[in-house]
């Protein structure tokens, strides 16, 4: 079980089949990384962990400002969890359909 697992994050494409079409729309689209990109909106975030499977993302000191900015003007997508020291950790609120 374990060796299967382990297996499956030395192959990203069966561990994380959405990850390389997520990446690549990023960064044509903002150059940046999903979720992280200075420019993406809330609800383009949002569809980024939507499509990554994503639950909660952990955020550095570097990347807060742009972030915390998301997830606050939008409560109904995410729930800041942990937010010290530069750390933040959002819930991603699944089940939601974001608004405009």
């Amino acid at each position: 079980m374990l060796g299967e697992v382990i297996g499956n994050y030395r192959n990203w494409d069966v561990a994380f089949p959405n990850f390389r079409d997520v990446v690549v729309r990023a960064l044509a689209a903002h150059k940046g990384m999903p979720f992280f990109a200075s420019d993406e909106d809330a609800g383009e975030r949002y569809a980024d962990a939507l499509a990554l499977g994503v639950t909660h993302v952990l955020v550095s000191p570097s990347e807060r400002g742009r972030v915390v900015a998301a997830v606050i003007a939008r409560p109904d997508l995410f729930k800041l969890l942990f937010d010290e020291s530069g750390w933040v950790l959002v819930e991603i609120l699944h089940g939601t359909e974001p608004a405009g």
